[in-house]
């Protein structure tokens, strides 16, 4: 399904055969893609949502990589679920009518 979504986002955005898919070995997550980043244009990495254990052993390796990378960076997150997209939109609304 990954792959799948992957080809589609490479066919819509005209870039079929123009990335390459590497190897790269590293002490960390996040050291790997900085390395990576040091050699090409921009970073586009998918995150998803960890657990709170998974963050507190491995750290938010989206944020790590944003806020260490001297490339432009490009997150793509997964899709929330419709009670997850309500709940995010009242919070937005809130913070409009709500003084600071």
């Amino acid at each position: 399904l990954g792959r799948h979504r992957l080809n589609q986002t490479l066919e819509y955005i005209d870039a079929v055969g123009k990335i390459e898919t590497k190897l790269i070995r590293a002490p960390s997550v996040t050291d790997g893609i900085r390395q990576a980043a040091r050699e090409g244009d921009i970073v586009v990495i998918g995150a998803s949502r960890e657990s709170s254990i998974d963050l507190m052993l491995f750290g938010n390796i989206p944020d790590s990589v944003v806020r260490d990378s001297k490339r432009p960076v490009v997150v793509i997150r997964e899709s929330r679920d419709r009670w997850s997209r309500w709940a995010l939109d009242l919070t937005w609304m809130l913070q409009k009518v709500l003084p600071r």
